[in-house]
């Protein structure tokens, strides 16, 4: 990736590759487990063109998914939505945050650390799209909405293996 990005004139980039069931914790080393069927793959690529950072994300079922991985998809997917309806400016980055998590947890899901974030100069910039953020949105920002949600089991799993 970095060398097809590199040939493209990108500058740098932050790109990642995870899998699992709920592929949501990449930061984790990488392994030599084998992709099981059911699964899902995340890729991200962040590139820096011109000083200027997007992000590109897509996750892929590797077969058709159960009930439950549809369920938990379009829980994202229509969490997204309602965060994207409310990014105007005028309206604070807890507005946002506060419309998708009460839609996450509604469907027995767990929102996780924030829902989203500015990007320009730097791939990670205040405002985040979390429910703490009194931020007010102003014209000309950039944000990034994730279609952010956590299971149960991996909100205990992260809040268990939390790295200092």
């Amino acid at each position: 990736m970095d060398y097809f990005m590199r040939k493209q004139g990108v500058e740098t980039a932050f790109n990642l590759i995870g899998t699992g069931n709920y592929p949501v914790a990449p930061f984790l080393a990488p392994s030599g487990r084998v992709l099981q069927e059911g699964e899902s793959l995340i890729v991200e690529l962040t590139p820096r063109y011109e000083g200027y950072y997007t992000q590109l994300t897509v996750v892929m079922p590797l077969a058709e998914p159960t009930l439950k991985m549809k369920e938990f998809l379009e829980t994202g997917v229509a969490a997204q939505q309602k965060g994207v309806a409310l990014l105007k400016p005028g309206n604070k980055a807890s507005d946002v945050a506060n419309v998708m998590k009460e839609h996450i947890e509604k469907a027995g899901f767990a929102y996780p650390y924030r829902g989203g974030h500015s990007m320009g100069h730097d791939l990670d910039e205040p405002p985040a799209i979390v429910p703490q953020d009194e931020t007010v949105l102003q014209p000309g920002m950039t944000i990034v909405i994730h279609r952010a949600l956590w299971t149960r089991t991996v909100t205990a799993f992260l809040s268990e293996t939390r790295i200092s």
